[in-house]
């Protein structure tokens, strides 16, 4: 089935982003692939191919990619691959979002009529990323199209796109210091959930890196187990 709720609202993650750094002031660098981390006093030294800076503050945001750079979490996060396809514009309406089978198959359309799917491997990735779509992946949510909705129109496939996301063992997003850099910290691990836990997530950090307070991580710490009964 699927879950509406009239009024829901719904956001465009790409639109808000750009929207954000416009207001930010803030600099992008593209194509720099930080391949160190280091404390350097209370500060962190980055550094790449070619070069390195020294930052007051680091936030990690990069999900299954943090491994490399926090050694510690290579064996406790599992990669997992995701593929996704759009399609040319429906005429029947599809409303709220559909979530079905163990996959996690999602289905979404857009006010356009474009249908949006997606739907997980459901194994881990064996140590590498995905980065495109496979024929396997895309041949399984374009069959889960049509058993969900046989006598639908057969719409021809506008975008394909793949890409990798990070599951924890207990499901929930890790934000924490990284281990002897104590001014660094990563949030990773979102589940396939999207932005649900975005703007609370990103309020934490925020407060974090005006404060280094740690407490301010503490909402993403996993519960410390119940004592045993006497």
């Amino acid at each position: 089935g699927a879950l509406y709720v009239d009024g829901d609202g719904g956001v465009d993650p790409v639109a808000l982003c750009r929207g954000m750094l416009a207001l930010s002031g803030a600099e992008v660098r593209q194509g720099v692939a930080v391949r160190g981390l280091e404390a350097a006093g209370e500060g962190v030294r980055v550094s790449w191919a070619g070069g390195e800076m020294v930052a007051r503050a680091v936030v990690l945001a990069l999900d299954a990619h943090v491994a490399p750079l926090v050694p510690a979490l290579a064996s406790r996060l599992q990669p997992v691959g995701v593929e996704a396809l759009a399609t040319a514009p429906a005429s029947r309406r599809i409303h709220g979002l559909w979530v079905v089978g163990p996959q996690g198959f999602s289905l979404r359309q857009l006010a356009d009529g474009t249908l949006l799917a997606t739907s997980g491997s459901g194994d881990a990735d064996g140590g590498g990323f995905l980065e495109t779509p496979t024929a396997a992946g895309q041949a399984r949510l374009e069959a889960a199209l049509q058993e969900l909705f046989p006598s639908a129109e057969r719409l021809p496939v506008l975008h394909r796109w793949a890409g990798t996301i990070a599951r924890t063992s207990d499901g929930l997003p890790w934000v924490r210091s990284v281990p002897g850099v104590p001014a660094a910290a990563y949030a990773c691990g979102f589940n396939g959930g999207g932005m649900s836990l975005g703007f609370a997530l990103g309020r934490r950090l925020a407060g974090w890196l005006a404060t280094q307070d740690e407490a301010e991580l503490a909402l993403f710490r996993a519960a410390a187990p119940a004592p045993a009964p006497a």
